[in-house]
């Protein structure tokens, strides 16, 4: 807690001081008494935020299977597991690079994913090979990169799995409709968040989109290609 009182003060100083915006730093720190490191990741979109930054608290680990990050909630006292193979799905289906240092997709993800959404009730799959456990709790978390299917136990709530990841393509299911509405969400919340002048502007926007595909009762594909289309009229500018 020490080292990130010390960080955030470090990079309100520097985010006053900085001419182009968004601002984004990162530091490492190691504890002397575990010798585990952790990275702290800030960034501000606007120089008035510069006391009142975005950051989020990572450790990772490697093993055999791969590398797996650990996301500390400082204020929900939660623990976020992301899996080597969500770093894998994440890789491959996003950043679209297999070859790119793990640590370097990391960074990007943490830096990049600010806005998040959750639906519940929602599997990746409901197939033979993932079956429900009554005893565990599924849900999506959606953010401007994409959805991440997640479970928790339902007698611990302070440790959350995040198992795969999947782009805005690959959500073409049916079992997904409840999860574009809130990535889209997502994404469009970052946008104003980058571009508050066109706050009136968005929420019209997706008000009408959100209005013409119950009426015209979009399939998922349609739903999917509206989404695309979308976003490439209105880009976010990614860190």
């Amino acid at each position: 807690m020490r080292k990130l009182f010390e960080s955030a003060k470090d990079f309100g100083r520097r985010a006053l001081k900085c001419t182009q915006y968004p601002y984004k730093r990162k530091y490492v720190c190691k504890s002397y008494k575990s010798n585990i490191e952790y990275a702290m990741y800030f960034r501000c979109f606007k120089r008035r935020q510069w006391d009142n930054p975005l950051y989020c608290v990572i450790t990772s680990y490697s093993h055999e299977d791969g590398t797996t990050a650990l996301a500390i909630g400082i204020e929900n006292k939660i623990l976020s597991v992301f899996t080597s193979h969500f770093w894998s799905r994440f890789r491959e289906r996003y950043l679209e690079d297999t070859s790119r240092p793990i640590q370097e997709s990391i960074d990007f993800y943490f830096v990049n994913s600010n806005t998040q959404g959750v639906v519940d009730g929602v599997m990746r799959q409901n197939t033979d090979k993932y079956v429900p456990d009554e005893n565990i709790q599924y849900y999506a978390v959606t953010n401007c990169l994409g959805v991440c299917f997640c479970e928790r136990a339902q007698d611990n709530d302070k440790i959350e799995i995040y198992n795969t990841y999947l782009p805005l393509r690959m959500l073409a299911n049916e079992q997904h409709k409840k999860v574009i509405p809130m990535y889209v969400a997502a994404y469009f919340k970052d946008y104003v968040t980058q571009n508050p002048n066109e706050k009136a502007k968005i929420d019209k926007l997706i008000d009408d989109w959100c209005s013409e595909g119950d009426a015209q009762n979009w399939s998922m594909k349609r739903f999917v290609a509206e989404s695309e289309k979308l976003m490439d009229e209105y880009p976010l500018y990614v860190i």
